[in-house]
């Protein structure tokens, strides 16, 4: 088992490592929170995870819509951004996908040639964001003078610093 420093080290080259976390009551704790993956966007395994989830629901949510007609009126089209979309909407919904909005957080485009049509090809396009994790936490303690004003970031000197001084 590992100390602070030396987790530290491991963690910043991305070794996921065992900690005793038994005097905190914890017991002990496995971080494992990256995947072997060497793209960086699938570096955390929730990412990984939800990517799949994903793609295995659109695909099985998109079944009903093939060997259907397309219309030319954009009734399938919408129909299948609409699927899709109310899935990746209940995943913002649910803090699974990181925006403000669901319009910061995912982004649903159909786009098809003629002659993809023609091939019975509809071409669908899936922007998804996901939430990051909180791997580790920096924290930087500053000690400031006690004339120090929050607000303003000025040290306001006062009758016992000037006392003191002289």
């Amino acid at each position: 088992l590992l100390d602070n420093l030396t987790h530290g080290e491991l963690n910043r080259n991305g070794i996921d490592v065992a900690r005793n976390f038994a005097r905190e009551g914890y017991g002990i704790v496995h971080f494992s929170a990256r995947t072997i993956s060497p793209e960086v966007l699938f570096r955390f395994l929730h990412v990984r995870v939800l990517l799949n989830v994903i793609a295995e629901s659109i695909e099985i949510g998109l079944k009903p819509y093939v060997m259907r007609v397309v219309d030319g009126k954009g009734r399938l089209a919408s129909e299948i951004k609409g699927s899709i979309d109310g899935l990746l909407w209940d995943l913002w919904n649910s803090d699974s996908l990181f925006g403000a909005t669901a319009k910061d957080a995912f982004f649903v485009k159909l786009e098809s040639s003629f002659v993809e049509l023609e091939q019975g090809i509809i071409r669908v396009q899936v922007y998804v964001k996901p939430v990051p994790i909180a791997e580790r936490i920096d924290v930087t303690l500053f000690r400031v003078p006690l004339g120090f004003d929050f607000k303003t970031g000025e040290v306001k000197i006062g009758d016992a610093e000037l006392r003191a001084a002289a």
